[in-house]
């Protein structure tokens, strides 16, 4: 799930930025990591919820 908000948030990110030179790269590593790291908690969030030993 985290690689998947990654990538969604790289290429958001990407297109919300600056559409050339290095500002595109800036940005969408700025999204790749706030979105993956939202993937990844929520994943975790959600299998805690689904396996409660």
């Amino acid at each position: 799930m985290a690689v998947a908000g990654a990538k969604i948030g790289t290429v958001a990110g990407a297109a919300v930025g600056i559409e050339t030179g290095p500002g595109a790269a800036l940005t969408g590593l700025i999204g790749g990591i706030i979105f993956g790291t939202a993937g990844y908690f929520g994943a975790d969030w959600v299998a805690d919820h689904i396996d409660e030993n």
